[in-house]
């Protein structure tokens, strides 16, 4: 735009630049969408900013609800370019244990490959957000995110039945446990859990390796990064995609597990939102519905009717 004394955001940041930005990238461009969640994180970040608390926003909503909406199978085609179905994804840490087999155990690459191999399986067990995947941290009691410990009376958790099997055998008995706090989890939710089963083996074998893969102070979380310290923000991002790459041939993304699974788990519970909600960690259902409902059409509608009116009529 050929404009000079861009010294403050306040001065990038406004109705003139942005909505000429806009144009530019779908006129000139000739970009299909452009989407404006970037735009809100930079705006919301700014009205929260005590320097530009003064400044005047209300332009930004008028010009982000004028941004054509992006079609829903230009979304869907961009997604399916960078996606494994679940039942693709699952097969990757049976790869990976092919490939320990022929490692010494007590080297650090048999560590990397246990460490990776567990790090899939709790995506596809437990599709967390990357933040918590990044930041659980490993412990002996409930000030950590993932401990070993007793259950504590006035603490409401949902036991699986083996758990409860185990504790009338030992009502002292332990077993690894979640605890993350409102402030550890992006809606705000305080966050319990028993590990499933299916992790708790992977998860016992992996933290007898894991000082092979760690230099220097133990940073505590539970996934390391290839130098052994704690993943930083954009790094599970690119440990996850380059895994999927080699073993799947495709780079997904950490978040795109969380769809995977959402989409298998409805094929399997087509009714079941409120049960993936808890899952995905959506404080409210509608969220789960408005961004996983929309395969669930009139057609589910008429089928269910069928199985109905069939059951009522035996």
């Amino acid at each position: 735009m050929g404009r000079d004394g861009i010294l403050r955001l306040a001065h990038l940041v406004n109705e003139e630049i942005v909505s000429s930005y806009i144009s530019w990238a779908l006129n000139d461009r000739q970009l299909k969408s452009v989407s404006p969640h970037s735009f809100v994180l930079l705006c919301a970040s700014l009205k929260q900013h005590p320097s530009y608390k003064n400044q005047d926003f209300k332009w930004f909503d008028q010009l982000m609800s004028s941004i054509p909406p992006d079609s829903e199978s230009d979304s869907q085609a961009r997604k399916a370019a960078k996606y494994l179905p679940y039942d693709e994804l699952s097969k990757i840490p049976n790869k990976m244990a092919q490939a320990r087999k022929h490692v010494h155990k007590d080297s650090p690459e048999y560590a990397r490959l246990l460490h990776d191999e567990l790090l899939f399986r709790w995506l596809l067990i437990l599709p967390w957000r990357q933040r918590n995947i990044r930041e659980a941290r490993l412990g002996t009691a409930e000030k950590d995110d993932i401990f070993k410990a007793g259950f504590t009376p006035l603490v409401n958790i949902a036991k699986p039945a083996w758990v409860e099997e185990e504790l009338r055998r030992d009502p002292n008995a332990q077993f690894w446990q979640i605890f993350f706090r409102k402030h550890e989890t992006k809606t705000g939710q305080e966050i319990r859990g028993v590990v499933p089963k299916q992790l708790v083996p992977f998860l016992e074998e992996y933290l007898q390796y894991r000082p092979l893969l760690m230099t220097g102070i133990d940073p505590r979380t539970l996934f390391l990064n290839r130098r052994g310290r704690s993943i930083p923000s954009t790094g599970v991002t690119g440990l996850v995609g380059n895994l999927t790459a080699r073993y799947g041939g495709r780079r997904v993304t950490p978040h795109l597990f969380r769809d995977a699974f959402a989409h298998c788990w409805l094929d399997d519970h087509p009714d079941d939102y409120l049960t993936l909600s808890k899952i995905l960690w959506h404080r409210n259902i509608q969220t789960t519905i408005r961004v996983y409902g929309r395969n669930y059409d009139e057609s589910h509608g008429m089928r269910n009717t069928e199985t109905w009116i069939d059951q009522r009529s035996q």
